[in-house]
């Protein structure tokens, strides 16, 4: 009863595993860490977070058209005084809002982490090539952007690993003799 124990948890195992194989989640990093915006400084008000999901969806096995969603994940401090605000918009030249009017706050010595959920429009322009913008500009105050990350989702799973057909008979077969031989050991 123990081996068949032993098996059944195998196969479990076996299973749990190979179910964990869906692409699901990947992210992109912008590469931009520790970013002052301040909206009083010309050159400081705002930044374009570039993003090319390409790389990453073809290590995972993936293509453009398994893109179901996406959600930009930015970090923002704010280490002064004051009520910082900003605007994010997502898309072709920053054409598409998704951040709201401008009344985005970063309150004071906070870290918050800060999701956009890309909106259709957004999904179908990153389809068409891979890559998006996200331009954030600061409407009040000075804080940063301590990092950007586009995290993509897809709706297909990775390729399972190969196994040979001849080996994985035998793998059966010599799992089937196993368990009569303990059968047999026991009767």
């Amino acid at each position: 009863m123990k081996t068949l124990k032993n098996f059944v948890a195998a196969l479990t195992c076996t299973f749990a595993f190979a179910a964990s194989a869906h692409a699901g989640l990947i992210p992109v990093d912008s590469g931009v860490t520790n970013y002052q915006l301040d909206a009083n400084v010309a050159g400081k008000k705002s930044i374009t977070l570039n993003f090319d999901v390409n790389a990453q969806l073809a290590a995972a096995h993936q293509s453009l058209q398994d893109i179901f969603s996406a959600t930009l994940k930015v970090v923002f401090s704010d280490p002064n005084d004051g009520q910082e605000k900003y605007t994010v918009l997502i898309g072709m030249s920053g054409a598409d809002p998704v951040g709201g009017s401008g009344n985005n706050q970063i309150n004071n010595g906070n870290s918050p982490n800060v999701f956009f959920e890309l909106n259709m429009a957004s999904l179908d322009y990153l389809k068409l090539d891979g890559k998006i913008n996200a331009l954030v500009t600061a409407t009040a105050g000075e804080f940063f952007i301590d990092s950007a990350v586009l995290n993509v989702s897809t709706n297909k799973d990775a390729p399972a690993a190969g196994v040979p057909e001849p080996a994985s008979l035998a793998l059966l077969g010599m799992g089937l003799l196993g368990f009569g031989a303990v059968r047999r050991r026991r009767s």
